[in-house]
This record gives structure tokens, sequence and C-alpha cells, in this order.
């Protein structure tokens, strides 16, 4: 299938009808920004990213699962809203991140700490990330550990504790130890 945009060929390949489909609807209404005038395409301003399309695609084959109560497909919309970069879609991951969240999923939990420290989709609630980065931290997750350490050194979302900050630090020396080429997050919305 070949998409004219912008007297430009973009080549997009559908793994499924599901994708033609959306393609079609994202061609007719989502991007109805041309209008035909003799014969001639007028355009303005669009920008027609294969990513956003792709991206589409995805929630709508991974809404059944996540709806079914998979929570890796719920960790994955959650992920794949949050991509949208707006406000509907941020509300959209926040619901789907709690519901992962929930049933333990890592990803998720740290999803929807970051949406709590960030205030993405909710209200900022510092003292609720530390609970979701703490769940995911107790399964193992590195960078869930060092966002503890850091909210129990500076008492962000907690009461500070250096002891328990030192415990969650020494985890995360260990594991980037075991993995040299691992990098610690920077930025974030933790204060600091």
């Amino acid at each position: 299938m070949i998409i004219k945009v912008h007297s430009r060929f973009i080549k997009i390949g559908c793994a499924s009808l599901v994708g033609v489909l959306l393609l079609l609807f994202a061609a007719a209404v989502i991007f109805p920004y041309q209008i035909l005038s003799g014969g001639v395409w007028i355009s303005s301003h669009i920008i027609f990213s294969y990513k956003a399309v792709q991206r589409e695609i995805h929630i709508w084959e991974t809404l059944p699962m996540a709806e079914g109560g998979n929570s890796g497909a719920q960790a994955r919309l959650a992920r794949l809203y949050f991509r949208r970069h707006t406000d509907v879609g941020n509300r959209e991951s926040v619901k789907w991140a709690e519901l992962g969240a929930e049933q333990g999923n890592i990803e998720a939990m740290t999803l929807l700490a970051s949406h709590y420290a960030c205030g993405t989709g909710t209200e900022k609630n510092l003292s609720v990330s530390a609970k979701w980065y703490l769940a995911a931290a107790e399964r193992g997750d590195v960078v869930s550990q060092y966002y503890v350490s850091r909210m129990y050194g500076q008492g962000i979302g907690v009461i500070a504790n250096q002891q328990t900050a030192a415990y969650w630090w020494k985890k995360v020396e260990a594991a980037i130890a075991d993995c040299p080429a691992c990098d610690l997050p920077s930025g974030g919305c933790i204060d600091s």
C-alpha cells in the first residue's frame, strides 16, 4: 500500500486487516487536512508519522488482551498510550498502568510511579509514586531501586531514612557491577 503525503511516497506495510482498516481510517478521518481542489492535493501542515500509525495499530491489536486481564498487555497498552504525548493518552496510560500494576506487572508499576511522580495523566503524588517504585523495586527492578534509594535518601514522598536508602543503593550498585554498560536513569520527575 502506498500513501501520498506532501508529494512524497511513504511505503507502509500492514501486517493485518486491522492495520489496513486503521490506516484507511487514519487517511480518511484522523488526517482530514487535505482537500481535493481541481485535481491538486493541498496540504495544511500535515505531519504523517509512520510511527504514530504503527502505535495506533499496536493499540488496536493489544486492546482485546488488555481488556481480558492480561497484565503484560495492560502494561504495553499503558506504554503505547503514554507515547501519544497527549492529555487523553496520559489518562488512558494511567488507567491501564493501574490495572497492570495491581496484578504485579513491573513495567506497569514503574510507568504508574512515573505518572504520579511527574503528574502526567493524574495529579502529582510523590507518596503514591514511592509506593509503586517500592513495589517494583521489591520485585527486582533496578531503575525502581535507584528511585527508591533517592526517595528515602532525600525524604521525597516518604519519611527520610538513610539506612533504607543505603540498602536500596547497595542493590543498585550490585546490579551495575553485573552490567558495566548499564546506566542509571537521568532526569525524571523526582525533585532533588
